[in-house]
């Protein structure tokens, strides 16, 4: 669909994306996200021409992207290894042919297991709420490393079972 001239087309194919995953109308530009083998990767599009990419590192895999006060919010987890795997959540900026960082969240695994970021809301005053599951404690904050962390408690059940959060 180009949304400018307001038709829909059979021409439009993603440069870098092999797996999508999700997409979001942020200011005007469709965006995509989703898997390049291992890597995590977000294109922006405007008249079905690509204008802006953005990479994740090694081992991210994004699980929902929504718009949210002309920004768009990505979440899902990481992997850090050893099946292990961290929640994220970043904002973006899209500004023109870039598609900028604006702040992510800060996660600390107390007792080495998962957490994954699995939906997000967006919210009217522009931010979001978002959802996910976790296995056992874990603490979840601002970007800052001296900033407060709130303490999501395991209900203890052991390896078997997942707890949900709920964070704005």
């Amino acid at each position: 669909v180009d949304l400018d001239l307001m038709v829909s087309s059979n021409e439009f194919s993603m440069v870098g994306i092999t797996r999508p995953e999700t997409l979001a109308v942020v200011n005007g530009r469709v965006l995509i996200a989703g898997q390049t083998g291992a890597k995590s990767k977000i294109e922006s599009y405007a008249a079905g021409k690509l204008v802006a990419s953005k990479s994740m590192d090694d081992g991210f895999i994004i699980t929902q992207m929504v718009e949210s006060g002309g920004r768009a919010f990505l979440t899902g987890r990481s992997s850090t290894g050893s099946g292990l795997e961290d929640f994220f959540l970043h904002c973006l900026q899209v500004d023109g042919s870039q598609l900028k960082e604006s702040w992510s969240v800060l996660t600390k695994d107390l007792e080495k297991s998962i957490e994954i970021g699995t939906s997000l809301l967006p919210l009217p005053d522009g931010g979001v709420m978002v959802g996910g599951n976790f296995r056992k404690s874990w603490s979840l904050g601002q970007s800052d490393p001296l900033g407060k962390l709130a303490v999501f408690p395991a209900n203890g059940m052991g390896e078997e079972n997942f707890d949900s959060f709920l964070a704005r």
